[in-house]
Order: structure tokens, then sequence, then C-alpha cells
């Protein structure tokens, strides 16, 4: 056995004091860490802890003196109806004002206002929809480069929108954005504007679904079970589809989910089926 040596603390009056002293300073020093580093972190502090009337107390002060973060925020709050009335109008036009601005978030919540059928107010648009989530795009935003790439896959009957719609969502896909890599696999598998290729449906359906992505899960699972870019594996497909509906927050994907996995759990012995489940309870999502 090793020696140890132990020491024996000083707890004179005078040690004492000093420890409270250096205690007290390093406390100081932590609590003004934990009150945010400025504004935008302490609204959104107020924002993760749902106290949205207090975060709305900074975020008029800022976005009234021009902050385009402040801005967009205030448009989520007129949008969500966070410590205000929706209104949808008052949210186009907070997105605008950062937008002009050039913040991409803003240009991209923008865009959206003007899709899906307009708004109460704010008129669908699908010219000035396009226009905005394009100019965010073009700034990197990940989630506006998928949406462009969606817009143009949507295009079949245009000749060369589908090698657009793929560079749009490699773009986004490179960033990690779980949708588009979902949709890149999805066009690689189906061979939609590329040769067919099995291989690479697999990796963007693999980055996508390792992230929590259901729909992924599921796309992942039935190459599992097809064999499909894969050797036929009954316990890794029914672990992603065990995946999907433990991770899916859309009821059409988890019915799909379990209507797998029941179908598959025929062709599997109760030896197969407590592997998968152990492999699934074991899974954790990885980050982009």
């Amino acid at each position: 056995m090793k020696n140890v040596a132990f020491v024996t603390l000083d707890f004179s009056k005078e040690k004492q004091e000093m420890f409270r002293k250096n205690l007290g300073a390093l406390f100081l020093f932590v609590l003004i860490l934990s009150v945010g580093a400025g504004p935008k972190e302490d609204a959104q502090a107020f924002a993760d802890s749902k106290d949205f009337v207090s975060e709305l107390k900074i975020i008029n002060r800022y976005a009234l003196s021009g902050e385009p973060w402040a801005q967009t925020r205030l448009g989520y709050m007129y949008y969500y109806g966070q410590a205000l009335e929706v209104d949808f109008i008052q949210a186009a036009s907070w997105f605008r004002k950062a937008a002009e601005k050039g913040y991409a978030e803003a240009q991209r919540e923008l865009g959206y206002i003007y899709s899906w059928g307009g708004r109460p107010g704010v008129p669908e648009d699908s010219s000035q929809a396009f226009a905005w989530l394009l100019k965010a795009a073009e700034q990197g935003d990940a989630e506006a480069q998928s949406e462009i790439g969606l817009r143009y896959s949507e295009k079949t009957d245009v000749h060369g929108y589908m090698s657009i719609a793929i560079t749009w969502y490699r773009k986004a896909a490179d960033q990690g954005y779980a949708h588009a890599q979902r949709n890149l696999g999805a066009i690689y598998r189906d061979g939609e504007g590329v040769p067919q290729d099995y291989s690479q449906a697999i990796i963007w359906f693999r980055k996508a679904a390792e992230q929590g992505y259901s729909i992924a899960q599921t796309d992942l699972g039935k190459m599992y079970e097809n064999g499909m870019g894969v050797s036929k594996d009954f316990v890794l497909a029914h672990m992603w589809y065990n995946l999907a509906v433990a991770y899916s927050d859309d009821k059409q994907i988890r019915e799909w989910a379990i209507k797998d996995r029941s179908h598959i759990e025929e062709l599997m012995t109760a030896e197969q089926i407590a592997n998968a489940q152990k492999l699934a309870s074991n899974w954790a999502p990885v980050a982009k």
C-alpha cells in the first residue's frame, strides 16, 4: 500500500477570514458570469425559461434602437403570441426591418411568412418569399438553403432544376442540417436528377438519422430491411424503426414506423428482437 500524506488545515481566525474573503470574491465572479454576457444573452435566458414578459422588456428596447437580432425576436414574439397578441402584420414588419439590414435569420422568416398561403393581413407572395429565402441562403443560412433546394426540387418539369436543388441541399447538408441530409439521401436513393446510388443514400440518411431525425431513421430502416446499399440486417432495421417511433413528434411518421416495425418482427426471432431493442435503448443522438 502506498504511503498517503495527510495535510492538516490551519483554521485560525486569520485564515478563516482570508478564506471567506476569497470565497466571496469567487462567488461574485460566478454570479456576474451567470447574469449573461449582454442583452441578447439575457433575453435568451428569459425566453428559455418561458418568461416572455421579462424578455419583451429587453427586446423592445433594443428593437426600437435598431438592433436586428432584437427586431427578429420581436417578429417571432408577434408571430407566436409570446407576451403579445398574435399579429402577423407586425411580425412581418419587424422581420422586414431586420431583413433589410441583411440579417439572414430575418430574411428567412420573412420568406416563410410570405409562403404557405400567407397569413391574415399578409397575403401570399411567392416571388417575395423566394427572393428573401434566397438572400438568406446566399449568406449561408442552412435552413434557407434547404428550403431553396426543396423549391427547386419541386419544379420537376423544368430541365436542370434538380441539379440546382442538389447544389443547395448539399450546401445545407454539409453544415449538418438534417432535413437537407435526408432529402439528399432520398434523391440518391430514387435517382432523381443523379444516377441512383444507394451508397450515397445510406451516407446521407445516416447523417440525418444519427441526429434523431425520425423520417431519416425510417428511411435507413428500410435500407437495412431490403439490403439497399448495405447488407440486409433485420436487427438494425428494427432498431431504426424503434428509434423513429421514439423520436418522432409527427403522427404519420410514427404510424409508418410502427407498421414497418411490426412487419419486420414477423421475420425475426425473439432473440433478434431483444437485441434490436437493446441497441435502441443504448442509442443516443449525435450533435450535427
